[in-house]
């Protein structure tokens, strides 16, 4: 009950976000009291490491910002799914078309991240709501949902991206999904088809 009172808590922040336009859709600091300083310095590495989509850029960000306490901790959360994508690619777990597509994806989010990463000051629920922006609009960007609705090895590779995101299962996948502003259409045809995978006599391929 708890998961699907949280589902639908997230659901309708996002329905009123999106009918906003991004700047307004970025939470703004309601008062000085929580604001984080930095707790490291900007470093070279790091940005070059935001610029390639390196995993070890969410630790860069963890670092200067610590969330670590907070309910809106983001960065740990994005340097596990990244370390889940690059396990998926180099398993070749996802095919050449996901492995590009994700490539493509983790680029893009963590070079928006870095303007947070170079932030003079930050909040927790900042960083979170806008990672989880970005990272709707750069996978959607790169064709993500279409493979939700497209051939059988496209929802196999949504499938594996999805429990990398740990969202796993028909009410996680659809959750994240939803989060990431697929159609209705797409997500409906991608659910009857992991629904038939899950619960026929047919293993997973």
């Amino acid at each position: 009950m708890a998961d699907v009172v949280s589902f639908l808590t997230r659901a309708i922040l996002l329905a009123i976000c999106i009918h906003l336009t991004s700047s307004a859709c970025i939470p703004q600091p309601f008062s000085y009291m929580d604001l984080l300083t930095p707790t490291s310095n900007v470093t070279q590495e790091c940005l070059e490491m935001g610029e390639v989509g390196d995993c070890g850029f969410f630790e860069c960000l963890g670092e200067r910002f610590d969330c670590q306490s907070s309910e809106y901790e983001y960065a740990n959360h994005g340097y596990v799914s990244c370390e889940k994508f690059k396990a998926l690619k180099a398993g070749d777990k996802f095919t050449e078309k996901a492995t590009e597509l994700v490539s493509h994806s983790m680029v893009c989010l963590t070079e928006h991240l870095k303007k947070l990463y170079m932030a003079g000051t930050n909040k927790c629920e900042y960083i979170k709501q806008y990672a989880f922006l970005v990272t709707s609009d750069c996978f959607k960007g790169n064709g993500f949902c279409d493979m939700a609705s497209g051939t059988e090895s496209d929802k196999l590779d949504v499938k594996h991206a999805l429990d990398a995101f740990g969202y796993p299962g028909p009410i996680g996948n659809f959750e994240m999904l939803r989060a990431l502003r697929c159609s209705k259409d797409q997500v409906s045809v991608y659910l009857q088809w992991l629904n038939v995978l899950l619960y026929s006599d047919n293993e997973e391929p």
